[in-house]
């Protein structure tokens, strides 16, 4: 049974991450004025060599996605990994900020190494790893980029994940658990979710 279970959660895994690599692809987050500033693939000027062509329309839309909270950070690409530096004043426009640029077009993975919140009250890992379990979410369209319509709460404390709020359905709950664990640097996760009735 445990060996079934395993492979279940693998398998879905691969199915997730076959998913995310479609969507990503299928879908551009650039405006007609974004997209004006991308060079185009037969440029005779290309970027400059450090990045890559899609690293420029992918720092676009990354920029595209921070709040005014995050007026003096400043974005950079390589390779798909956004880079951050600057600080923020609260752990919460840290979620916002980080989550949102995970579901920027072609984002690989958000380094925060040098974004430093002002007013910390987590350990700077957990808080990364909660800002990629809901950028995830919000990519998978699980919940919305409005965080007051979240029906679903997350925390996570030295790589643990507590998931609590109220769910449509069984299937529903499964798919948010699924994407979760799937997520690299997850540890164990304690579900108190629950299924409205």
């Amino acid at each position: 049974m445990i060996v079934t279970s395993i492979k279940w959660q693998a398998v879905s895994c691969m199915i997730f991450y076959v998913f995310l690599s479609i969507s990503a692809k299928a879908s551009v987050n650039l405006t007609p004025d974004m997209a004006a500033s991308v060079p185009p693939a037969n440029d005779p000027n290309p970027p400059a060599a450090n990045h890559a062509p899609d690293d420029v329309a992918i720092q676009i839309a990354a920029k595209s996605t921070l709040s005014p909270a995050a007026e003096g950070v400043f974005v950079s690409v390589h390779q798909g990994v956004v880079f951050l530096r600057g600080v923020v004043s609260k752990e919460r426009d840290y979620l916002e900020n980080v989550s949102s640029i995970y579901t920027a077009h072609g984002v690989k993975d958000v380094d925060t190494t040098n974004l430093y919140v002002r007013y910390l009250h987590h350990k700077p890992e957990d808080l990364k790893l909660t800002a990629k379990v809901i950028g995830t979410l919000m990519l998978m369209n699980v919940i919305g980029k409005d965080s007051a319509d979240w029906p679903i709460e997350i925390k996570i404390k030295n790589g643990q994940v507590f998931v609590s709020g109220k769910l449509k359905s069984a299937a529903e709950k499964e798919n948010v658990l699924t994407v979760i664990r799937c997520i690299q640097g997850i540890g164990t996760v304690s579900d108190r979710i629950q299924i409205k009735s």
